[in-house]
Parts: structure tokens; C-alpha cells; sequence
């Protein structure tokens, strides 16, 4: 029994526990006069209870999974998915302007530029070209300040 199906277990019991003490206390103090909503509604809401704790969320799990098999998406998520930026669409038609010539020295200057920068660090990070040990020793002397 996983985490989740015990505190059901331990709500569900709660549930019948509580609704059987109410019939119960219904009908003893009732004075001889019983009728079927003394024991009925307290049992009615009790099953109402179990179902909603136990069946409603498998019911769900299943038409979500349904729709994730199906793949589930609507028309206007599957066309901003597969739209392309404006700058992007700028850059392919420049591209398809570029003959094989000039494509090559454009991507030659763009390649020396990204070089030459050196903002970036291999993960993609921006790289600040200090040392961590001198960082680390400017955060402690940071902290030394300020208390």
C-alpha cells in the first residue's frame, strides 16, 4: 500500500466511522420513532465519501493518461509549438538570400565573434574570468564587514 492509498485508507475509515456513530446516536435517541433516513443518509453520505476518496482520482488518472496516449493537444498548442519566432524567420530568409560564398563568411565572422568574446563558459554559463577562490574570499570579506 503506498503513502498516499493509506491516508485514504485511514480518511475512509474516519468517514464510516463518523457516520456510523451519528446513525447510531440517531437512533437511540430517537424514542422508539425509526425511519429509513435515520440510517440512510449517514450511510448514503458514507459510500458518497468512499467513492469520491477512492474512485474519482483513479477516473481521472486514466483520462489523463488517455489524452497524454492520444496526445492530447489542441490545434492552438500544436501551432505555437511549431511557430517559429520572428527573428528566426528574418534570419532563415536571410540565410536563403546569402549565396554559398557569402553564407561561409558570415559564418566565418560569426564564429570569430563568439570567439573572441569569451562571456561564455562551456555549459553556457557567462564566465567572469575570476578566479572561485578569489570570489569565495570576497564573500567571506563581505561577511566579516557586515557583522
Amino acid at each position: 500500500m503506498s503513502f498516499d492509498n493509506f491516508w485514504k485508507a485511514v480518511a475512509t475509515i474516519t468517514v464510516w466511522v463518523i457516520c456510523g456513530v451519528i446513525g447510531i446516536s440517531v437512533v437511540m435517541f430517537s424514542n422508539g420513532g425509526y425511519s429509513w433516513d435515520m440510517i440512510g443518509i449517514p450511510l448514503i453520505a458514507a459510500i458518497l465519501a468512499t467513492f469520491f476518496m477512492w474512485a474519482v482520482p483513479e477516473l481521472v488518472k486514466e483520462d489523463v493518461e488517455k489524452a497524454r496516449i492520444a496526445g492530447g493537444q489542441s490545434a492552438t498548442e500544436k501551432q505555437k509549438r511549431n511557430a517559429t519566432p520572428q527573428g528566426e524567420s528574418r534570419l532563415s530568409m536571410l540565410m536563403e538570400l546569402m549565396d554559398d560564398d557569402e553564407r561561409e563568411a558570415f559564418k566565418h565572422t560569426l564564429k570569430q565573434r563568439i570567439l573572441a568574446e569569451n562571456r561564455l563558459s562551456d555549459d553556457g554559463e557567462f564566465y567572469s574570468g575570476v578566479p572561485l577562490n578569489d570570489l569565495l574570499a570576497e564573500d567571506d570579506a563581505d561577511r566579516q564587514r557586515n557583522y
